[in-house]
């Protein structure tokens, strides 16, 4: 999940390109539209192989073994693509090597906890609100990159910001109401669970815009820098596990689910990102994973009965108008 120079982030993931910074894939665009369609659809199904998994295990145990699943995944398409093991390795150059991989240990720190966020919110709360605070993080990168690198602001960024704030406290105020009938007697505790739960979402919509934004900065090949980041989040992973669960062998009926999450979800998904974000086609190409959200609602109201209440219909529809707003047009002068 690391990402150099890419014009922009998938909503669940992000990415480097296929080589050192400024390596640009050129030729024809049905190679990366097929890869990016294959990640748009992998990614849609995080909500619904989250609730489906922690219906065997709980969300510790799903973190970490996804992220084994995920680096053991990573590492064979890396070995089969040719690469050395030594590329693995960080080069000696200006900077010492554990200086060098101090970048990849905090973005695995940081992947962990939102990964840990997000199942946690599939786990606990109606999955269409968790997708709508989940989908915050592109309001945040812009909110970040004024405070931090006092970026100037286009009009449909402001657009973009409001339909986002718009969208949480909609989805906010209707947090709860999806579990259990109105009129309950612990409709009010089970709204305030629900807020709860969407908080931890929130914040780890944050841990991800950290991420997003300090992966610009890693200083390894792109397919070192996903072994490490994969590495370090797994061992990042394996503390909350230890204190919080237990480290056991999942059933056998939890496996498919696993599988399809850490290897295809997590793991290949990101070497196909890798490789569309490498295209001179990437800025175009990234506007369809907005599509993810969409489907995923579909696939947790088809497949998992999800109730789907129109405030959270309507929130979904304007984070995603919010999401492609803020990442659209990067001045001022395209407003």
């Amino acid at each position: 999940m690391t990402k150099y120079t890419a014009p922009s982030v998938s909503p669940d993931n992000a990415l480097p390109s296929a080589g050192p910074p400024g390596t640009v894939i050129r030729g024809s665009r049905t190679g990366p539209l097929l890869a990016v369609t294959a990640c748009v659809l992998l990614w849609s199904l995080i909500g619904t192989v989250s609730k489906l998994t922690q219906a065997q295990i709980d969300f510790y145990q799903m973190m970490s073994w996804s992220n084994l699943l995920s680096l053991l995944a990573v590492l064979v398409v890396h070995r089969l693509s040719g690469r050395a093991w030594r590329n693995l390795l960080p080069k000696r150059a200006d900077i010492s090597r554990v200086r060098l991989l101090m970048l990849p240990a905090l973005l695995g720190m940081l992947d962990c906890f939102f990964y840990l966020a997000v199942y946690y919110g599939y786990g606990h709360a109606n999955g269409v609100a968790v997708l709508v605070t989940q989908s915050s993080w592109p309001l945040m990168i812009v909110l970040l990159g004024m405070a931090v690198f006092s970026e100037r602001m286009s009009l449909r960024r402001w657009v973009g910001m409001a339909l986002g704030f718009a969208a949480l406290l909609v989805t906010a105020s209707a947090a709860g109401h999806a579990v259990l009938p109105a009129g309950s007697e612990t409709d009010a505790s089970t709204a305030g669970a629900g807020f709860a739960t969407l908080c931890v979402v929130l914040l780890g919509a944050f841990s991800f815009t950290l991420f997003s934004v300090l992966s610009r900065f890693l200083r390894l090949d792109a397919f070192a820098g996903t072994v490490w980041v994969f590495l370090f989040s797994l061992l990042c992973s394996l503390v909350p596990l230890l204190l919080f669960s237990r480290l056991t062998l999942p059933p056998r009926s939890a496996w498919p689910a696993l599988l399809l999450n850490g290897v295809l979800i997590n793991g290949v998904s990101y070497i196909l990102w890798i490789y569309a974000m490498s295209s001179v086609h990437a800025a175009r190409l990234t506007a369809l994973a907005f599509a993810a959200p969409a489907l995923s609602t579909i696939w947790l109201v088809v497949f998992l009965h999800e109730p789907l209440i129109p405030a959270y219909l309507l929130g979904l529809g304007m984070a995603l108008a919010g999401g492609m707003l803020c990442l659209s047009g990067s001045d001022a002068g395209h407003a």
